[in-house]
């Protein structure tokens, strides 16, 4: 039996708020191209970098007085 496993890397963005809004930014085959829609993602939303509470490869928080959230990237393996 041949099982074809499928990673998936997709990109999510959150923000806070009552009820808390979210969406998907993007689905991606690899995970440098998942980093690179969060990476340019962030950049268009213009944050302070002193707003920046946790910023790694895969995750980043901010935090101002008005507006905060994230964006995750989430790992999906996929069997076929």
């Amino acid at each position: 039996q041949n099982q074809k496993i499928m990673k998936l890397y997709v990109v999510n963005y959150y923000e806070g708020g009552t009820p808390m809004e979210g969406k998907t930014l993007g689905v991606f085959d690899s995970l440098d191209k998942a980093k690179e829609s969060l990476t340019q993602n962030l950049k268009e939303l213009e944050i302070p970098e002193e707003c920046i509470k946790t910023q790694e490869d895969e995750y980043v928080f901010w935090d101002m007085d008005d507006f905060w959230g994230g964006i995750e990237i989430q790992k999906l393996t996929l069997n076929n």
